[in-house]
């Protein structure tokens, strides 16, 4: 019998025995660090670039719509297709579904479904409003305003 709490799976086993099969936390906490420092330059750098040479409404928009459906894509296909992001691969972390065989990508996109959800109704959110972006663009200090606006 299998027993899911959070990433642990205890194993129960004849005779009292039990195994950890799964103890992950930590290596997955370092593939997630290492996942986010791939992708954080280069929204670092477009945002310096949008927010110092052209700030307009549309391109903060788009921006910031296309790098978090990135990584959602990028959370679905690597799982789908290899079974762990790179940060995984780095920390030796594989993401198997109950019966221990490699996600299918339907399985990956399940995974993620919460994530998908959130994504779309703040992008719903900033499609009808969209005064949080208004006030960064107009502003005269657009790198200090965003540093200490928590996006």
């Amino acid at each position: 019998m299998f027993y899911q709490l959070g990433i642990l799976i205890i194993r129960h086993k004849r005779g009292g025995m039990i195994e950890k099969q799964y103890q992950t936390f930590w290596p997955r906490v370092g593939a997630s660090f290492i996942d986010t420092a791939i992708f954080y330059p280069f929204d670092l750098i477009a945002r310096l670039v949008i927010y110092t040479l052209h700030p307009s409404l549309f391109l903060i928009i788009f921006w910031d719509q296309f790098y978090t459906w990135a990584w959602v894509a990028y959370s679905i296909l690597m799982h789908g297709y290899k079974g762990q992001t790179l940060g995984k691969m780095v920390c030796k972390v594989r993401v198997l579904d109950i019966t221990e065989n490699k996600l299918s990508l339907s399985q990956a996109f399940m995974r993620d479904i919460v994530l998908i959800i959130s994504n779309f109704i703040f992008s719903l959110y900033i499609l009808f409003n969209s005064s949080i972006y208004i006030k960064l663009v107009t502003s005269n200090n657009f790198i200090e305003d965003f540093s200490a606006f928590p996006i």
